[in-house]
């Protein structure tokens, strides 16, 4: 196992029960539904699906929700894409206009290259001298003027355009909703399948992410929300917004189309940085492996870029069309798996990080000692650190001091430990009723938890773990109890 974790989008390519069990077997910790993309029950299935391989493999698996957000999409085309030459002059149209021009062209025989978009504020505050992006920044246009709903451009990068692709206007702020229609119906889904986690795109500012766990709050959503961090004024704003939220991803398509490309690795060791101070969990994400969507082998330096993002400690990286559509899912998962050990066994766990939040006494105790050190680990034979948490909390703190001991989380509450799932080094269990973890004076009975981590294969006798926990078990923030324990 490695202790980065590997997050994968669910999509044609592995959408079938075998297939999401190999992938499992792999290494998946973290099963990512793009709801950008396919319909509710499409996802409802295959959430079902995810859960049902999970029990029979008695191996646990978190969900995750990417919400699509206020996302702006280019429309179709009658043969499904469109050829764009340098200096072709195209326009962008809403659906209805784009129907009337098509009328008229063919009554005129002087057809024209038309984009339509899904966003009315979009076209109403496109000026000349504006230039926009499609599809994570592969297709570039400069506008010349503006009609009435209606933008002629010029074209200065084209290629062959498909349908329904994303798109960008760099240093133009639109007043655009948190949530659009089509969210509010996808946290039905949510709560219907008591997901894990849900990704927020295109968060500008903390207010969105109160926006969305007040909605997540009314229908009794117990999901942790992912700050999607993929626009400049995020990056403006993200002390904020990383107080509020429960973790991020550093979502580099879009991040690369707001900013000078060359400036995004600067901002994603930033972001990794600031997360690790406050122990909430990053995603690094978007084109790791893209060459692997169509070749069983990536790049030299798409290994290098995996690499370096696990260098920095990042809790997890993410696999999008690699597994989604790509040809070879498998061998993806493999390969990430295979670059984050190696690198975790070269990595020194990190020195002179500003922790931020330091309620848990007992886990900054461990922080500020020996008691993790390579040579005092291998001299005593402690081979776990061991918390026990009743939210999570206790675990996040011990897996933010990135420790080379696995981190084996106990809980009780089955929410708890998938979550943990996207945590960088921790191994949660679901512990069974927590009567047999008393003794008769009503303490606790550390045996009883050592002989769960012993079945586990954590430890053999002889060896030692680290306990973290606290007597009041069950009262959160209560941690501060440290604990060698020999196994017998």
């Amino acid at each position: 196992m490695s202790a980065t974790k590997i997050v994968a989008t669910i999509g044609p390519s592995c959408d079938t029960a075998p297939k999401i069990s190999r992938l499992l077997k792999a290494g998946v910790n973290v099963f990512r539904f793009n709801l950008k993309h396919n319909t509710q029950k499409w996802h409802s299935v295959r959430i079902g699906r995810v859960r049902e391989v999970s029990r029979q493999m008695a191996m646990p698996v978190a969900i995750l929700l990417d919400l699509q957000g206020p996302e702006i999409r280019i429309g179709t085309f009658k043969e499904g894409k469109l050829l764009l030459r340098e200096n072709d002059k195209v326009f962008f149209v809403l659906q209805s206009q784009s129907l009337t021009r098509q009328s008229r062209v063919q009554r005129t025989n002087k057809p024209r290259k038309e984009i339509v978009l899904n966003n009315l504020k979009l076209l109403e505050s496109l000026k000349k001298g504006h230039e926009l992006t499609i599809d994570d920044g592969k297709f570039r246009f400069r506008v010349l003027r503006k009609k009435i709903l209606e933008v002629e451009a010029k074209v200065l990068e084209g290629g062959v355009l498909k349908e329904k692709k994303g798109v960008n206007i760099p240093n133009l702020e639109l007043d655009l909703p948190t949530l659009v229609e089509k969210d509010f119906a996808d946290l039905s889904l949510a709560a219907r399948h008591e997901v894990d986690f849900l990704a927020l795109s295109f968060v500008r500012q903390a207010n969105d992410i109160k926006i969305l766990r007040e909605e997540i709050n009314k229908r009794q959503i117990k999901a942790q929300i992912i700050a999607k961090i993929e626009t400049g004024l995020a990056l403006k704003n993200f002390s904020e917004i990383l107080a509020e939220t429960d973790g991020v991803m550093v979502a580099r398509g879009d991040l690369g189309v707001e900013l000078p490309i060359e400036q995004v690795p600067f901002y994603q060791k930033q972001i990794i940085k600031e997360c690790l101070a406050v122990g909430k969990p990053v995603i690094t994400a978007t084109q790791m492996l893209e060459s692997m969507i169509d070749n069983p082998v990536p790049t030299r330096a798409e290994v290098s870029d995996v690499a370096n993002a696990v260098y920095d400690y990042t809790d997890a990286v993410m696999l999008s069309a690699e597994t989604a559509a790509g040809l070879f899912p498998e061998k993806a998962v493999l390969m990430m798996k295979k670059i984050s050990r190696f690198i975790e066994e070269k990595n020194p766990s990190p020195e002179r990080i500003n922790y931020t939040v330091k309620h848990q006494t007992s886990v900054m105790t461990l922080a500020a000692n020996d008691l993790l050190q390579n040579d005092f680990c291998q001299r005593e034979k402690i081979k776990a650190l061991v918390a026990l948490t009743e939210t999570g909390m206790t675990a996040r703190m011990l897996s933010r001091l990135r420790p080379k001991l696995p981190i084996v989380a106990l809980t009780r509450n089955a929410g708890v430990r998938d979550q943990l799932l996207l945590s960088w080094g921790v191994y949660p269990i679901l512990l069974p009723s927590p009567e047999s973890f008393y003794d008769k004076k009503d303490h606790l009975h550390i045996q009883e938890f050592v002989k769960i981590i012993k079945k586990q294969g954590w430890v053999k006798t002889g060896e030692k773990i680290i306990l973290v926990y606290s007597e009041d078990w069950g009262t959160p923030g209560k941690t501060s109890i440290i604990r060698i324990q020999e196994v017998n």
